[in-house]
């Protein structure tokens, strides 16, 4: 029976312990418009809102369908045992019978491998190069590796599912997980992926590395820790982030617990604490929705949350109903948007936050 490693963590019920007092104000924004009516501050958020989750739906949709409800296991009552290492170049259902050294290679599409909560000392590969692979499920168990990535995805492939994994990562100089650019409808859900710096002096250590050109990138109700970057995105396709936890990662130098690169991210209901800077916007990154976040404890003075002055701008990013606090010397933004302004701009966009350094 698949075992659940740690459930949905929202950065809302993280502030409702943390502030009893605070979370209700700041989820209903009870700051006045400048014209003294709530609803005129209801009326501008609600469209976006709706957007977004259309969005959300559009993504969850295609990744769910492709893959037929996780290819329903494929048969689960003839899954085919993994003993060693080796290449899995047929489809199948598969179960890992035992603790093995790798590596595992996958080059066959609709394979679903259950680690059977056993582990896999080395990386998995899943190599479409040769040919595109599709509708593959990979889930509860544990990959660990010292050299290399833990899960290392190279060609072109879609409908890839990862589920209820321990992901530890003990090599400072590569990504955990490594997303390519013809990598799409990929979804990494309920893993706990963990580095072993935070270093500056490991500037290649990425939790996970998305070089994907798609846009079909979900992460969701995962932990991430103790990388120089928690989720580094060099590719131009958007990503969805949501509901997870990224923690220690960058130090009072440089590092990051997200950074995004290309346009239409999703940031939403992640708590990131102890982070370097703590979510970085790229040069001229456009629309991007961050949204309901806790930010706090980042180590980096240059700010928690930063940008060029274009993200507050011209650059039509969103960012709203973030709580930033205890950040290092107090600073939360960089450069500064108007956190407290709520009025509706071509120029300030929408911001409605606390920033309670």
């Amino acid at each position: 029976m698949k075992r659940t490693m740690f459930t949905k963590v929202s950065a809302i019920g993280v502030l409702t312990l943390l502030f009893p007092g605070v979370s209700r104000a700041f989820i209903s924004i009870p700051i006045p418009a400048a014209n003294g009516s709530r609803q005129v501050i209801a009326d501008s958020i609600a469209p976006q809102t709706n957007a977004l989750e259309t969005k959300e739906d559009t993504i969850i949709t295609s990744i769910g369908s492709g893959l037929s409800t996780k290819i329903d296991r494929i048969n689960n009552n003839m899954q085919i045992p993994v003993t060693a290492s080796g290449t899995i170049s047929s489809p199948g259902s598969y179960i890992l019978a035992n603790n093995i050294t790798g590596p595992i290679t996958i080059t066959s599409s609709d394979v679903s491998f259950d680690l059977n909560e056993f582990k896999i000392t080395g990386s998995l590969t899943i190599n479409g190069s040769v040919s595109a692979v599709t509708n593959i499920d990979i889930y509860n168990g544990a990959i660990e590796t010292s050299s290399g990535s833990c899960i290392d995805m190279v060609g072109t492939m879609s409908v890839v599912v990862f589920d209820d994994l321990l992901i530890k990562q003990s090599t400072s100089s590569v990504a955990a997980i490594n997303i390519p650019a013809a990598g799409s409808s990929i979804l990494i859900t309920n893993c706990w992926i963990v580095g072993n710096s935070n270093s500056n002096a490991n500037p290649s250590h990425y939790g996970i590395s998305c070089a994907s050109t798609d846009g079909k990138i979900k992460i969701e109700q995962c932990i991430i820790t103790t990388f120089y970057a928690g989720i580094y995105q060099t590719g131009t396709g958007a990503m969805t982030v949501r509901n997870c936890q990224i923690m220690n990662c960058g130090d009072s130098t440089n590092g990051f617990g997200i950074a995004l690169n290309s346009s239409n991210n999703v940031v939403r209901n992640n708590l990131l604490r102890a982070n370097g800077l703590s979510i970085v916007l790229g040069t001229s990154v456009t629309n991007n929705f961050i949204f309901q976040n806790v930010v706090t404890g980042g180590t980096n003075p240059n700010g928690a949350i930063i940008g060029d002055s274009n993200a507050w701008t011209s650059d039509n990013n969103r960012i709203f109903a973030t709580y930033a606090y205890q950040n290092a010397l107090g600073v939360n933004y960089d450069p500064t948007p108007p956190l407290r302004d709520t009025v509706v701009s071509t120029t300030t966009g929408f911001y409605v936050n606390l920033d309670l350094a």
